[in-house]
């Protein structure tokens, strides 16, 4: 859907779709799965005489009970104004994507008068290991999808096609904000919060660290346009988590995690048992981290920290316990002599951009 129809289908009087609803009835008729100062996550059921259908709703808070000074907003109006058009690009979003490509919004939520959230269909979310899935969520609370992890792999790899070729990058692809719909069984997105047109040249607004490429963790490329690069990388790593059942630089230190992936480091690629699904995935990763342009004796990146890793050979033959490793430093910018004012040792073993051969294999 264009994004002129898109527009005016979200500024439509309420009442006009087929789920308008007031914020206090969303609550009092659902169980809350997420709640926090900022937004909440519920599981709304509209009861009718005919049946009870579930939907799942979320709602982020515009209101004056909510804000708190030292959350990042100098006001009240700059919080409501924030919250109001992160929502409203991410239901303009999830309309233009359409139906192969997103969860669809089927109702909006308000509160006075303002919208402060959207309903839409309750699809069922990506398990990936036999005890866990992406939410952390009770088992029974939500629908789960366990089919096998190549058939995820290859549909998220349709998705995203389907979605670059409307010209629209996701911008924080990870299982999280990934659904199979019940109706059919295909793949889409949800969670278009950070969003862009390709066309549009527009800065990144957000995104999950663990998921950037070294490219976009480097501290100078935040003035770089959103790219469908962006969406490739993010797009391997969560090929490699779903494949693998784990999660992406899980022992990084958070205050880290920037520093960590702009020096190079990716998860363990040998994880990947399936020597051609390692390809395929490594192919994104490959086409997602462009070269970076950088200024004479400026290095890989601009973080004011060295990082130190364990990294596996990238064509090890060795069995996962036994793999052939090296150990390499990355040095920040204006690091005199390998004497690191700061460094961060990487934990456990992970895979590098340089790819380089196992000499004892």
């Amino acid at each position: 859907m264009a994004l002129s129809l898109a527009q005016a289908k979200l500024n439509a009087p309420f009442g006009s779709w087929d789920l308008d609803i007031g914020k206090a009835k969303v609550i009092a008729d659902s169980t809350g799965l997420f709640i926090s100062d900022i937004r909440s996550l519920w599981l709304y059921t509209a009861r009718s005489p005919q049946a009870n259908q579930s939907y799942f709703v979320k709602i982020v808070e515009v209101g004056g009970d909510q804000f708190h000074p030292g959350g990042g907003w100098s006001s009240q109006d700059e919080m409501k104004a924030y919250n109001t058009r992160i929502l409203t690009r991410e239901i303009l979003f999830m309309t233009m994507a359409g139906e192969d490509c997103s969860v669809q919004p089927v109702g909006r939520v308000y509160d006075q008068g303002a919208l402060c959230g959207v309903v839409t269909p309750l699809e069922m979310i990506l398990k990936l290991t036999e005890t866990s899935h992406i939410l952390g969520l009770k088992e029974d609370s939500v629908p789960t999808s366990n089919l096998p992890p190549k058939e995820h792999i290859q549909d998220l790899q349709d998705l995203v096609k389907r979605l670059h070729q409307k010209g629209i990058i996701h911008g924080d692809i990870k299982p999280h904000n990934l659904l199979r719909r019940k109706k059919d069984s295909h793949l889409i997105f949800c969670d278009f919060a950070t969003a862009a047109l390709e066309s549009a040249n527009q800065k990144p607004l957000g995104s999950t660290a663990e998921y950037n490429s070294p490219f976009r963790a480097n501290i100078a490329t935040g003035i770089y346009p959103l790219t469908k690069a962006d969406d490739l990388y993010a797009t391997g790593i969560t090929m490699w988590q779903i494949y693998t059942g784990l999660t992406p630089f899980d022992n990084v230190d958070a205050d880290f995690m920037d520093e960590v992936i702009a020096s190079g480091c990716q998860p363990n690629l040998l994880a990947v048992d399936d020597k051609y699904v390692r390809e395929f995935i490594n192919s994104y990763l490959e086409a997602g981290n462009p070269p970076l342009q950088l200024a004479d004796g400026q290095t890989a990146r601009s973080w004011p920290v060295c990082v130190e890793a364990t990294v596996v050979f990238a064509d090890c033959a060795q069995a996962t316990s036994a793999l052939h490793t090296y150990e390499t430093v990355v040095h920040c910018d204006g690091c005199q002599n390998g004497k690191c004012a700061q460094r961060y040792c990487v934990p456990g073993v992970v895979s590098s951009v340089d790819k380089v051969k196992c000499q004892a294999c």
